[in-house]
């Protein structure tokens, strides 16, 4: 079980930040992959010019800025915005 919200995610630990269920890891390594990756094949095959993340603030921050910096490559004018907070 998750004891806190300064403790590392792991694989044998849970987290509910959203109050909504468990979080997606993505300061892990294959999260960010997954997440940069279906965002850029998004914009690329769909031509989507904006993302609304909803409970943004459960992203690690420099998965944000990473992805960010990626879709800017793409479209300059793109939109990422979402709530800023993390719901639980």
């Amino acid at each position: 079980a998750f004891n806190g919200k300064h403790e590392p995610r792991c694989g044998t630990c849970y987290s509910n930040g959203s109050g909504c269920g468990n979080e997606f890891r993505s300061e892990s390594p294959m999260g960010r992959k997954f997440l940069i990756d279906s965002l850029k094949f998004w914009v690329n095959e769909y031509k989507v010019d904006g993302f609304r993340f909803d409970l943004l603030g459960l992203i690690d921050t420099p998965t944000v800025e990473i992805l960010a910096k990626e879709m800017r490559k793409i479209d300059p004018n793109i939109m990422i915005y979402g709530e800023p907070w993390t719901g639980g």
